[in-house]
């Protein structure tokens, strides 16, 4: 699954905090990686709660990469999915605010 994502842990791994990134999200045995294609390392987190104490995600990527039908329907990335339309849904009630 491909996301773009802001960083708002400390700096580490060549990620810096405040930064948004174009991530690729895998479940490997029991746990979350993300990469970002060289520009920083890959990284594990071991939930999903884990990696948003780091990170807020802004939307799912469909960019160069799609991710199968099965990798979405995944139950480790309901969640995140979940949480990509509540955002999504959030910044579109925001500007129709404004």
């Amino acid at each position: 699954m491909q996301i773009k994502a802001k960083f708002i842990g400390r700096s580490s791994l060549g990620y810096v905090s405040g930064r948004t990134y174009a991530l690729r999200m895998s479940y490997i045995q029991h746990s979350y990686w993300i990469g970002c294609g060289g520009v920083a390392g890959a990284c594990e987190y071991e939930s999903f709660n884990a990696f948003k104490r780091n990170w807020s995600i802004l939307y799912e990527d469909h960019g160069s990469v799609r991710a199968s039908d099965e990798d979405l329907n995944r139950p480790e990335f309901q969640e995140i999915r979940s949480e990509i339309l509540s955002n999504s849904r959030n910044q579109k009630l925001n500007q129709l605010i404004q």
